[in-house]
């Protein structure tokens, strides 16, 4: 049986890299995102603790999204820029120059000339207690999902019948499990109750008191993350053949940069070698870490592999 780590090596010696603008020097300028997102926000809370953990002065972020100020107040190394003359755009920085492999944080930390760890994630510092039978459920497509019905997939973000039908059974064959979902337009799970966090700093200090997340990439979905919650991600594109973690060369393929290598991703139209179809037993399967990458950090390091 071939392992994981050697069908990774092998699908990422298999495919070519996307032709980037090679990157001469780490940038200094103040990192913002043209997006004003949840999710894109959230990218911007890794650099300035990263810089000072490191020692490499700090580096500065800014963003006239919502979520910005609030999502700073869980992060004690921001400081506030008062000279925005240069700017530099997240996606620009990512997507148009050679920034290395992995996610895209990992990207970013590499364009500051930052040591990149190979756990990536947003950061917040939280302290409070965490229900370890608590499940939240998100399922809010946001702001971008017309965007992506448009140009990328005609039903991308959303839940199909067929997935919750298998999540209503998997929620009723856990009553061990609290199942509570958030968002502006929840599905109303059978199993589920709905939970109104309000203003962000409600949204951060509820998911922060769960053990697990259930649903699609979104900007709740970053947070968890960002909290070290156990995620499970549901996805409809691109092709699960084609989903391979971590993201050992960067191609365009759409969302590679998205995909958090620590979650386990389920597919609503398929399967492939690490990504799984979104049924019951496959739910249950992965509550219990027996789907890639199994709740196991062993797989990271992969990014480090020369190819």
């Amino acid at each position: 049986m071939i392992s994981p780590e050697d069908l990774i090596l092998a699908h990422y010696r298999s495919v070519v890299a996307k032709p980037l603008k090679p990157l001469r020097e780490p940038t200094t300028d103040v990192l913002t995102t043209m997006s004003q997102g949840l999710g894109d926000t959230m990218m911007l809370t890794d650099l300035p603790t990263a810089s000072v953990k490191q020692g490499c002065g700090r580096c500065d972020v800014f963003s006239p999204s919502k979520h910005f100020l609030p999502l700073m107040r869980f992060n004690p190394n921001y400081r506030e820029v008062d000279d925005k003359a240069y700017l530099v755009n997240a996606p620009d920085l990512v997507r148009q120059y050679d920034c290395g492999n992995g996610h895209y944080l990992q990207r970013l930390r590499r364009a500051y000339g930052l040591q990149v760890d190979d756990l990536p994630k947003g950061y917040i510092k939280w302290q409070g207690q965490r229900n370890k039978h608590r499940v939240v459920l998100h399922f809010d497509p946001g702001i971008h999902a017309d965007w992506q019905r448009k140009h990328v997939h005609d039903r991308a973000r959303q839940l199909y019948p067929e997935t919750k039908k298998a999540l209503e059974d998997f929620i009723a064959s856990r009553k061990d499990l609290e199942f509570l979902e958030i968002g502006a337009n929840p599905t109303r799970l059978k199993g589920t109750k709905f939970h109104a966090t309000g203003d962000t700093p409600s949204l951060v200090n509820f998911i922060g008191t769960a053990t697990w997340f259930l649903g699609i990439i979104s900007g709740p979905m970053h947070v968890a993350t960002a909290m070290d919650l156990k995620c499970v991600v549901i996805v409809n594109f691109p092709d699960a053949n084609k989903i391979f973690l971590p993201t050992l060369v960067t191609t365009g393929q759409v969302e590679e940069e998205w995909f958090y290598p620590q979650n386990v991703h389920l597919h609503q139209e398929g399967e492939g070698a690490q990504v799984k179809q979104a049924t019951l037993d496959n739910f249950k399967r992965a509550f219990n870490g027996e789907i890639y990458p199994f709740w196991s950090d062993r797989y990271l390091s992969l990014i480090h592999e020369d190819l």
